[in-house]
């Protein structure tokens, strides 16, 4: 049976993830890695990274779909040039008839440059987790209803309301999160 194994940070689980993953599971199994920082140990969250990868991965693992980290420790900057590190914790989680799917061409390029042969990329499609979280911080900053709860699974809402002191303080932060290449690192074990 053919495996799917879609690569991401998904930031925030939307209902686009999972109508994307659902699609995918017809025509075998699905698994998901995801992508998580860490500094000095911590997990690195940022108001474009608000959720652990924990709380990411119970989303998609309440519907069913594995997940699996592809963890960076500081400095990240350094992964560029030894993606090596990252790549074995990848292939630990892939079987010979695996196909890695990313939605993002850095990370394609990325995935191709350092020896992954059976990658694909597809087109992103639906409402993503960037601008569901703006409009998440745009009703706090504002206290206008934007319904950013119709883009998400209810997990998704839960673990928001759950987190909610955590999205009030990164609404009124600044988002140290350098964008490279379409790739968002944490400023904080940058380099």
């Amino acid at each position: 049976m053919k495996e799917y194994v879609v690569l991401g940070r998904f930031s925030l689980p939307t209902n686009a993830h999972l109508e994307f993953l659902t699609k995918l599971k017809k025509y075998g199994k699905v698994k998901v890695g995801i992508a998580r920082y860490f500094f000095e140990d911590k997990e690195v969250l940022t108001p474009s990274l608000p959720l652990t990868g924990y709380e990411r991965g119970e989303v998609f693992r309440n519907y069913g779909f594995p997940t699996f980290f592809f963890d960076f420790y500081k400095p990240y900057l350094s992964y560029f040039g030894k993606f090596i590190r990252v790549k074995n914790q990848i292939l630990s989680n892939l079987s010979p008839n695996s196909l890695i799917i990313t939605r993002v061409w850095s990370h394609y390029f990325l995935l191709k440059a350092t020896g992954f042969d059976k990658v694909k990329l597809l087109k992103r499609e639906g409402v993503s987790g960037t601008k569901v979280r703006g409009m998440i911080y745009e009703e706090i900053l504002t206290g206008e209803k934007t319904n950013w709860e119709k883009y998400v699974p209810k997990e998704t809402q839960e673990l928001v309301r759950k987190n909610l002191k955590r999205f009030k303080r990164f609404a009124f932060s600044k988002d140290l999160t350098l964008k490279l290449f379409d790739f968002k690192i944490p400023f904080k074990g940058l380099i």
